[in-house]
C-alpha cells in the first residue's frame, strides 16, 4: 500500500511514514526524509537554542533529582552531600531505566518519577554494602511521598 506524502508529493510505502499515535494507528501526514529534513534544517537555524533548551532541561531534572536525595538521605541514616547518594533499586528485576540515563536526557517525565519510586536513596559506601552482600534493605524500606515540584 503507498501513500503520498503531504511535502514532497511522491508515493512511498506505508511504512515510511511514522506513526502519530500507535494506539489509533494514525500515521504523520509527511514521510520520514521530510520529517528528518525538517528537523535537521530547524536544528541548523536554531542549533544554539535547541542546544541551550536541551542543556536547561537537563539542568532542572538535575536539580529536581539533587532536590529529592536532599529531601530523603541515606537510608542508613549516612550524614553525607547529595553527591555522595545513590539510588537503589529496590528489585532489580523492576528496573527499566538507570536514573542518571534519565538524568542526562533531560527526561523529567512520569518515566523518571517512575523509576525512582521504585528506589531508596543510599549513599555510595552502602549502595556497594548491599550489593556486597554485607548490608540487607529493611523490610519498611519504601521512599516517602515526595513528588517532583514541575516549573
Amino acid at each position: 500500500m503507498k501513500r503520498i506524502c503531504s511535502k514532497c508529493g511522491d508515493p512511498h510505502p506505508l511504512k515510511a511514514f511514522s506513526f502519530k499515535s500507535k494506539a489509533t494507528g494514525k500515521r504523520h501526514s509527511e514521510c520520514n526524509a521530510c520529517r528528518r529534513h525538517a528537523a535537521n534544517k530547524s536544528y541548523a537555524n536554531d542549533h544554539l537554542q535547541c542546544r541551550t533548551k536541551r542543556a536547561q532541561r537537563r539542568q532542572a531534572c538535575a536539580d529536581m533529582v539533587q532536590t529529592y536525595k536532599i529531601a530523603h538521605g541515606c537510608l542508613f541514616g549516612c550524614l553525607l552531600p547529595p553527591v555522595c547518594l545513590d539510588f537503589h533499586h529496590k528489585d532489580s528485576e523492576q528496573k527499566e531505566f538507570a536514573i542518571a540515563q534519565l538524568v542526562s536526557r533531560g527526561d523529567a517525565s512520569d518515566r523518571l518519577w517512575a523509576e525512582i519510586r521504585k528506589c531508596v536513596v543510599v549513599c555510595a559506601n552502602c549502595h556497594r554494602k548491599i550489593h556486597a552482600g554485607l548490608l540487607t534493605l529493611p523490610a519498611e524500606a519504601e521512599p516517602t511521598g515526595f513528588e517532583p515540584v514541575t516549573r
